[in-house]
């Protein structure tokens, strides 16, 4: 299903082409295209409309060694349901409109991205947030 359209000559060599099919086959496959695809189909179904974005994923795992070894590093599509995103209807184009998505964050995934985050901007707002959680979190007495 997946095929590659050289622009060049030089692009259409055969081995080119096969290393470009195989590598785009296999990032689909570990990516989990597949089952990230039927859930839009029924969101398609469902709803309509169809919405989602591409993010670069780098994993990792430890092996028996306690060496660290790739897991998947490689676009991954991540599927946005209808019922978490706002735009413009009246926009001229989906590209042009503004786009609000919801997203539900853990405590621990604040701190993830207050630790990893590259702007410094982020960085504040990630720790601000994380504390500010944790305050509500005290003052609620929720257990921990």
């Amino acid at each position: 299903w997946l095929q590659w359209e050289a622009y060049t000559k030089d692009d259409a060599a055969k081995e080119k082409v096969e290393a470009i099919e195989s590598y785009m086959s296999n990032k689909t496959r570990e990516g989990g295209f597949r089952t990230v695809t039927s859930r839009l189909l029924y969101d398609y179904i469902d709803y309509g409309n169809v919405f989602a974005t591409v993010d670069f994923e780098a994993s990792y795992r430890i092996n028996s060694l306690d060496e660290r070894v790739i897991d998947f590093i490689g676009p991954k599509v991540r599927r946005i349901s209808p019922l978490d995103i706002v735009f413009n209807p009246l926009a001229t184009s989906f590209k042009d409109s503004f786009k609000i998505v919801r997203s539900i964050k853990n405590i621990g995934e604040l701190r993830l991205m207050a630790k990893n985050e590259g702007e410094v901007d982020g960085r504040v707002g990630c720790l601000h947030l994380t504390k500010r959680y944790m305050s509500f979190k005290l003052a609620v007495n929720f257990p921990t």
